[in-house]
């Protein structure tokens, strides 16, 4: 249902900000028209018109209508005025009422019935359409743009909430070609986008309340796809035909959440300087990941014993790459997790240390790796995972462990490794691939960790010596104070060995 939305909402907005540059060729405005038209029907959804006047090279349509049924739902648009203007250079105005209302009326079997009535207004909206017929490109301003929930209704209940959002300063192009391939590209800038949202509970009348910002949006995409592609197939966009890649950045953010339920209740501000999220899906993988820099949370609540806590990080990144559909050669995937400078209150740390015995450094924590695999199931087809069963779906050839860091209170552990796995061998390490490769390992200030955790009474003197013997067993010293190294090999007959020395 999902995705259906997401189609849908597509030829919605391609309405209000589908249309872009400077024209080479000609197009008419029946030949934008069309062009609409076809690529909203081409989304599953169908088109009427109320009434439908062309002289003098503009084409001027009224009561424009838009209707998309899925099983369990339909969305509906209407549009009172859509005109096409011909300028006599090429190219084509486009102008439109500034009012755009959206219903959607869900009843699905095992859930509540929603209805929502959704409006968008524009002001100070110019679209410009170039090109060709079949390759049509549209150049778009508006001075703002604006969402809002006009209506909320859940099973039958009215639901008491205010939701809206709006873009500001929008400057942006779109272009469809046509033919066996088709091809889309999309691109936009704002200068904010700003957002509120307010719930209130009927039964025990608290408030949720979250409004924010983002400045210097930017965002872009590029989609190629088979013209006859069956969209009703849960694995046609994983396709090798199909490619995708979109990116969406901004520049300072903020936000505020705030409930209040009696004398219950949190609030939650947070910040950053960037942001960024991005995604791409070619020869049957996809990449999708995103990071922000500079974040702030500020939390208070009653329930904790600090006015407030603040949180600073410095870097948060994540991102994950792999093969989507079964194949039969490997792809590339790769995963990356990261934390830089992570930073709390000296509060939290008077309550954990309050004779400040360890360090107060900022935590860092990263983990990236990569390397070759391969499905025997297309895992994005439900029925198909179901048939397979239960045994593993993935095919593990090669990983890299390209970076791997905890640091914290003076210590610090980072290694990178290497392996490789062999599929035919389940049987030496119980049912796991047999690996064969290695991982180095620097670990810096886990004795002195040690010592401190002592002085502070977490860890016995039993616990420590204990701990000692172990990085003894593992590791080995190494140039400069409180280094230990640590060369871990595993073989594919099941033997273990640590810094030469056989274990298992």
């Amino acid at each position: 249902m999902k995705n259906r939305i997401i189609k849908y909402s597509a030829s919605s907005a391609a309405i209000a900000l589908a249309f872009s540059s400077a024209a080479i060729a000609e197009v008419s405005a029946e030949d934008v028209w069309n062009s609409w038209k076809s690529y909203v029907e081409s989304t599953g959804s169908s088109v009427t018109v109320g009434s439908q006047n062309d002289s003098g090279g503009a084409l001027v349509l009224r009561a424009v209508r838009t209707r998309f049924e899925m099983p369990d739902g339909t969305v509906s648009s209407t549009i009172e005025l859509l005109e096409f203007r011909e300028r006599g250079d090429g190219t084509v105005a486009i102008t439109m009422s500034p009012d755009l209302p959206v219903s959607m009326s869900m009843k699905p079997e095992d859930g509540d019935a929603v209805d929502v009535a959704i409006i968008f207004r524009q002001s100070g909206l110019s679209i410009i359409a170039s090109g060709e017929p079949d390759d049509i490109k549209f150049d778009y301003l508006a001075s703002r743009v604006e969402m809002d929930i006009d209506k909320l209704i859940v099973d039958g209940e009215a639901v008491d909430a205010t939701i809206g959002g709006s873009l500001s300063d929008i400057d942006g192009s779109y272009a469809l070609r046509k033919g066996d391939i088709l091809e889309y590209d999309s691109e936009m800038a704002a200068k904010e986008l700003a957002y509120a949202v307010l719930f209130t509970d009927p039964e025990t009348n608290g408030k949720f309340d979250l409004s924010g910002s983002m400045t210097d949006l930017k965002t872009n995409s590029t989609l190629r796809m088979p013209d006859a592609l069956d969209m009703s197939d849960p694995t046609a966009m994983f396709r090798p035909e199909v490619s995708l890649e979109g990116r969406f950045s901004t520049g300072p953010s903020s936000s505020n959440a705030e409930l209040v339920d009696g004398n219950d209740g949190f609030s939650v501000a947070t910040s950053a300087q960037s942001n960024q999220l991005d995604v791409a899906i070619s020869d049957g993988t996809i990449s999708y990941g995103g990071g922000s820099t500079d974040v702030a949370y500020k939390v208070s609540s009653p329930q904790i014993p600090f006015p407030e806590v603040n949180i600073n990080i410095a870097e948060v990144a994540a991102r994950l790459a792999m093969p989507i559909i079964k194949t039969d050669d490997v792809k590339d995937f790769g995963f990356l997790l990261k934390l830089r400078d992570l930073k709390v209150d000296d509060a939290i740390w008077q309550v954990f240390d309050p004779g400040a015995v360890m360090p107060r450094d900022p935590l860092t924590f990263v983990v990236d790796v990569a390397g070759k695999m391969k499905w025997l199931v297309d895992i994005s087809d439900p029925d198909a995972v179901e048939a397979f069963g239960g045994a593993n779906p993935a095919y593990m050839e090669a990983l890299a462990i390209n970076d791997l860091e905890l640091a914290a209170v003076g210590a610090r552990i980072s290694g990178t490794g290497d392996f490789t796995f062999d599929n035919s061998d389940l049987t030496t390490f119980d049912g796991m691939p047999a690996p064969d490769g290695s991982i180095n390992l620097t670990l810096v200030g886990l004795n002195g960790l040690i010592d401190r955790l002592i002085q502070m009474g977490i860890m016995p003197d039993d616990q420590a010596m204990g701990m000692r013997m172990m990085l003894g067993l593992f590791a080995r010293p190494a140039g400069g104070e409180d280094t230990l190294v640590s060369d871990i090999e595993v073989k594919p007959d099941g033997s273990v060995f640590a810094n030469g020395q056989q274990l298992k």
